[in-house]
């Protein structure tokens, strides 16, 4: 290799990024406006680090930017990234071993020949592209086209050059570049295998290998009838991309879908159009577009007479949404404006009857309800007269819910006084006025606590009461009648109802028998 800054040169198998004599930046050292494939290679190494090579897609995306002509080498670079081609890179340049690079490469070659259907000499031309890009050594075909990997790795210290026999001496360069020339039967080696993949493509009706046969086609396309043959290629993708578009077109007619007839038409309108003017293209196009729109006035108009039948509010909002897609179209614009009037007098019916409902009530919290649902459609039907009724109505309303108020407290605190008896008569008492105020502050809740004490206790058990904030469950004072499930729960001795002593054995006070449980 030399550095093109200081003119040192020196001899590696490795990917030099800077120059070891004067630190260049090797990569930078290129000439941007004569860049070729492996350098824009090299150059994407040498920004981004090894690991670029992974993505292929930003690889391709890169090269094509960098490079300026150079064709044909983008032909073939394109051929290689839909082979593996930055899969084969990475694994060269993360490969010591010399024999394990020589079988990476061969293995490369055999896919690009049997897969992708490059003539040998071709493909090794590819596989040179990246192996210049990444420092390695080129490879060379033989006279007879055979394939043949020639020093594909060398030691840190040897750098062996191989020419062809036909390539002048002045051209080889410093950094160790192969130049190869292609043997006589290279162009019919590659027009058989272009034909060998237009059959193929052909046969599958396959527009990506297709496209592969032409960009292989176009590798020899000044070569017998190459060119012909591309022209051919070209005709069967439009003849297919042209049949695709009209079998999209005719299975919308099954759609009731709006969403789907659109994205299913766009997109045969999108395939009509890129075939320029191909067969009746241009007219496919309109009547797509008409199609597209009388479909969708269809579903439209059906959607309106559901939402007539039903008078429902949802489907009507359906039908305007559907109408507004087609404004231009027939009486569309008419038909929305028809729903939208009809949403709108539902809606406002709806509203109505929601403020009817609480106003039939004579309470503080209805009336002020109603109120509220009346002034949303004060101008609909008699809504201004029912409202102003209701706020007269409310003040009435008021005055007597705090009379009210006063009772339910009056009566809440007798009952309390009663509860503070603690005697089952007033229970009794007490739970008949709080079941008269089930609404007040939490008169229901004390209903029904003091009702399953009383039903749990027996006549002679006494019940004790907390304060009013905090009350608890009953306890029963009576050991005798107090059974053992709740002697357990006390924490008393389930015999006899007597208090635990002891600081690791306990034992009843009374009967003295040791605690079980």
């Amino acid at each position: 290799m030399q550095c093109n800054s200081c003119g040192s040169k020196w001899e590696s198998s490795n990917i030099v990024i800077t120059c070891p004599f004067c630190g260049a930046n090797l990569a930078k050292a290129k000439d941007p406006n004569n860049m070729d494939i492996s350098d824009a290679i090299e150059s994407i190494i040498s920004n981004q680090g090894i690991e670029v090579l992974n993505n292929t897609r930003l690889v391709y995306a890169h090269v094509m930017d960098l490079v300026r002509g150079h064709d044909r080498d983008k032909k073939l670079f394109r051929i290689l990234c839909s082979n593996g081609a930055m899969e084969f890179a990475y694994k060269i340049a993360k490969t010591t071993d010399s024999s394990q690079k020589e079988v990476i490469i061969k293995k490369q070659i055999k896919v690009l020949v049997d897969d992708a259907f490059l003539a040998e000499d071709n493909a090794i031309a590819a596989i040179n592209i990246i192996l210049r890009g990444l420092g390695e050594k080129e490879i060379q075909a033989t006279s007879t086209a055979s394939t043949q990997v020639i020093q594909s790795v060398t030691d840190s210290s040897t750098v062996k050059v191989v020419k062809s026999s036909t390539v002048n001496n002045s051209i080889q360069s410093a950094s160790a570049k192969t130049v190869v020339h292609p043997n006589i039967n290279s162009e019919e080696k590659q027009y058989i295998s272009a034909c060998k993949a237009k059959e193929e493509a052909f046969k599958n009706k396959d527009i990506s290998k297709l496209e592969h046969a032409i960009n292989l086609f176009s590798l020899v396309d000044t070569y017998k009838d190459s060119a012909h043959l591309m022209a051919l290629c070209e005709e069967e993708i439009q003849t297919i991309k042209y049949g695709n578009a009209i079998k999209e077109k005719q299975s919308v007619y099954s759609y009731r879908d709006v969403d789907g007839i659109e994205r299913t038409l766009n997109k045969a309108i999108a395939i009509f159009n890129s075939l320029n003017g191909y067969k009746d293209s241009a007219q496919q196009v309109v009547e797509c577009e008409e199609l597209k729109k009388s479909r969708i006035y269809e579903i439209a108009f059906d959607t309106k007479e559901t939402a007539d039948k039903y008078s429902d509010e949802t489907i009507y909002s359906k039908a305007v949404m559907i109408f507004g897609k087609i404004k231009d179209y027939k009486d569309s614009e008419e038909q929305a404006k028809y729903c939208s009037q009809k949403l709108d007098v539902i809606h406002k019916e709806t509203v109505y009857k929601k403020a009817l409902y609480y106003y039939e009530k004579n309470d503080a919290f209805s009336l002020e309800t109603a109120i509220s649902w009346f002034e949303k459609v004060i101008d609909w039907k008699d809504s201004r007269k029912l409202c102003e009724d209701c706020k007269k109505r409310l003040v009435k309303a008021k005055v007597e819910k705090e009379k009210q108020n006063s009772i339910n407290e009056q009566e809440y605190n007798r009952a309390l006084a009663l509860l503070k008896r603690n005697d089952i008569a007033s229970i009794k008492k007490a739970i008949e006025i709080l079941d008269k105020i089930p609404t007040w502050k939490d008169s229901r809740t004390l209903s029904e606590r003091y009702r399953r004490a009383l039903n749990s206790q027996k006549s002679s058990q006494t019940i004790y009461y907390s304060s009013n904030s905090d009350r608890q469950q009953n306890v029963d004072h009576n050991n005798s009648q107090i059974t053992t499930s709740q002697r357990k729960q006390q924490g008393i001795c389930q015999h006899c109802g007597g208090a635990f002593k002891g600081l690791f054995i306990k034992k009843c006070s009374k009967c003295g028998k040791a605690k079980d449980y």
